[in-house]
């Protein structure tokens, strides 16, 4: 149930970041990256994996935004008022990073699974296999934590990739039968209702 609420903490914060100005989500940011820095998780690390990602985003925008042109590069135009949506976009991606990542460090693999089938249970009315499915999602959590603490070559992918799927190493899953609160479902309404409000 723990879990579960801070799911959707997280998924009403995540809501206020996209509705938030530009000053607003900066200041989320450096309050983000602080809490960051408190929990010994390195910002500037997340920041360089995301680098070619945030540039993408940050160029995109200046060339696909009309508006006054402060830049031209080989008939490429930049506009001012892309520069500052792209910065904004930046901002916004980089709080939905930091928050998911501290949410990711703070809960198991498994309490994310429990919290998001709370969402998917109402399917087993329309005939899903919930129980074959929460197997599966466990499954898969496994093998990406499992294949993230491996060395993968990426000068041989091929060869890095051959060597990680033949490898015969026994892999250990701890599985427990998911149950329902009927609680959670209360609060799930209230998540709802804010969307819907707000």
């Amino acid at each position: 149930m723990i879990e579960l609420l801070k799911l959707l903490v997280v998924l009403v914060c995540l809501k206020f970041i996209h509705a938030f100005p530009f000053y607003s989500n900066g200041l989320v940011l450096f309050f983000l990256i602080l809490v960051c820095c408190l929990v010994k998780l390195n910002p500037i690390k997340l920041i360089f994996k995301l680098k070619y990602f945030l540039l993408s985003i940050f160029i995109i925008y200046p060339l696909s935004i009309p508006g006054e042109i402060i830049l031209n590069v080989m008939n490429l135009n930049f506009t001012k008022e892309g520069i500052i949506s792209g910065s904004e976009q930046c901002v916004k991606l980089l709080n939905f990073f930091f928050l998911a990542k501290l949410y990711l460090i703070t809960t198991s693999s498994y309490s994310v699974i429990n919290s998001l089938m709370y969402f998917i249970y109402p399917l087993k009315l329309f005939s899903l296999n919930v129980r074959r499915l929460h197997k599966v999602m466990i499954l898969t959590f496994t093998y990406f934590e499992n294949f993230s603490k491996k060395r993968f070559n990426f000068k041989e992918p091929i060869m890095s990739l051959k060597n990680l799927l033949e490898d015969k190493t026994q892999i250990k899953i701890k599985y427990t039968k998911f149950l329902i609160n009927p609680m959670g479902y209360f609060f799930i309404v209230l998540y709802i209702g804010s969307l819907i409000l707000l």
